[in-house]
Parts: structure tokens; C-alpha cells; sequence
């Protein structure tokens, strides 16, 4: 069997879970009591990473109702800011406030230990979070699990919880085709990825690594035309490519390939 071509690996959804709803405040309570917490998501949705952990200590100081997500949501953007360490005793401290009952902060913090290279202390969150978590579904959990087995090589696992999040998010997660198909191409289940990747990208507008594996996958499927039509996509999709020339040889020579089969 010859050598499968490089695909890009993997892109796994590591950016720490959603806000967590912070319980049910009346309108006087939410304008009273949260106000540096209000400011804090205000600056996170506009990219104002310092500036919102900046009021989300202010909004601890300030005794604000419903601290233990007023933690967790700090440790999100101290996540999303590249402090890891700090990220996780905000997430700890979180846990602490609400006992340990928590599903998005367990979540969160096997995220963050993902990310440190504890795979052993992760799984045990990530799991207690899927297991907390009131609704009967959690897509997100599970393709983050799998991404976890994925890295410690359990690609049994990693296959089940990827099918698992598609399955629970009614078929539509573009993140878990894609990671599924990865997995697929690199058991040699070419046919296979290409359904995943294909699925990835028609429930995307704008994904260039799922066109660049589908581009490979078709390659070594001696789709020539359609590989070719692939990787143009990925180019269009990647302006700043560094890997622009490159492709473009390629899509020469796959163009050959279909002209003179």
C-alpha cells in the first residue's frame, strides 16, 4: 500500500466551553449586582481579553452575586489568553464554591489540564462534567473526549465519542465530522473520511483544512479532478496560506493526471 499524503492533523475545538449561565437573577439583581460581570462578557465578545479579566476580578472583589461562574468565566478568558495555570485554579476555585457541582467548570478545567499534558486528570473532568451537565446532551464533551483519546492514541475511543457528539447534536457538528475524518484517513479509511470531510464542509461556510484533507483523501482515491477542485477551495479559503505554492503545484499536476489518465 502506498504512503498516504500528508493531511493537516487533527484541528480540535480547544477554546474553554461557553459562559456558563450564572442561575436565574432578577432584572434588578442583574443591573445591581452584576455589573462588572455584564462589563467583563461585553469586552470578551469584542476581543478584549485583558479588559474583561480585568472587570471579572473587579466583579470578585466586589462580591458579585454568583461568583463560582464569575470564576469559571475568568478562567475562560485567562484560557483564551494562553494562562493555562492560572486558568485552572480559577476553575478549581469555581468547583470549590459550588461543591464540585459544576458540569461546564469540570468541563473547562479537563480542557486546561488537556492542554498541560495531564490526559489522565482531564478524562476525570471531562467525564464529571458529561455527567453533570442537567441536559441529556453534550455534543461538545464528547468530541472534546475524543480529541483527549485521540492524542493518547485510543482511536477506539476517540472514534466512539466523535460518533457520539454527532449523534447527539442531530447529525450537525462540522468539528466532529472533521475530526472523525482524520481518524478515518489515518486508518486508511479513505472512502470513509471523505463522507466526514464532505459533511464537515457542507455544515461550514468557511472550513480550509476540512477541503485540504478532502483534496488529499480524493488524491489518493485517484479522483484527480476533484482533488484538484479541493484545494483550490482551500486556497481561496486561505488567503495567507503558507503553503500557497505548494498547493498550487499540485493542483497543476492533478490536473494533469485528469487530462491524461
Amino acid at each position: 500500500m502506498k504512503r498516504l499524503p500528508s493531511i493537516i492533523l487533527i484541528v480540535f475545538s480547544l477554546t474553554v466551553a461557553g459562559k456558563s449561565s450564572g442561575g436565574s437573577f432578577s432584572n434588578a439583581q442583574k443591573v445591581s449586582k452584576t455589573e462588572h460581570r455584564d462589563r467583563a462578557n461585553e469586552l470578551m465578545a469584542s476581543g478584549d481579553l485583558a479588559g474583561a479579566i480585568d472587570e471579572y476580578r473587579k466583579g470578585i472583589d466586589a462580591a458579585e452575586v454568583d461568583s463560582a461562574a464569575i470564576h469559571n468565566e475568568l478562567g475562560i478568558a485567562l484560557a483564551e489568553l494562553g494562562e493555562t495555570d492560572a486558568a485552572i485554579r480559577e476553575f478549581r476555585t469555581a468547583l470549590r464554591e459550588r461543591a464540585g457541582e459544576f458540569a461546564l467548570a469540570h468541563y473547562n478545567l479537563g480542557v486546561a489540564l488537556m492542554e498541560k499534558g495531564d490526559f489522565n486528570g482531564a478524562e476525570s473532568e471531562l467525564k464529571t462534567g458529561i455527567a453533570q451537565r442537567k441536559e441529556k446532551s453534550f455534543p461538545q464533551g464528547h468530541n472534546t473526549l475524543g480529541v483527549l483519546y485521540t492524542r493518547i492514541s485510543n482511536t477506539a475511543a476517540a472514534a466512539a465519542e466523535f460518533h457520539r457528539a454527532i449523534e447527539e447534536s442531530g447529525g450537525v457538528y462540522a468539528q466532529a465530522h472533521y475530526n472523525l475524518g482524520v481518524l478515518l484517513y489515518y486508518q486508511g479509511k479513505l472512502s470513509e473520511s471523505v463522507v466526514e470531510f464532505k459533511a464537515a464542509i457542507e455544515q461550514s461556510k468557511t472550513f480550509p483544512n476540512a477541503h485540504y484533507n478532502l483534496g488529499a483523501a480524493l488524491e489518493y482515491l485517484g479522483r484527480a479532478e476533484e482533488a484538484a477542485c479541493a484545494f483550490e477551495v482551500y486556497l481561496a479559503q486561505s488567503v495567507n496560506a503558507k503553503d500557497r505554492d505548494l498547493v498550487r503545484q499540485r493542483i497543476c499536476r492533478l490536473r494533469r493526471q485528469a487530462e491524461n489518465p
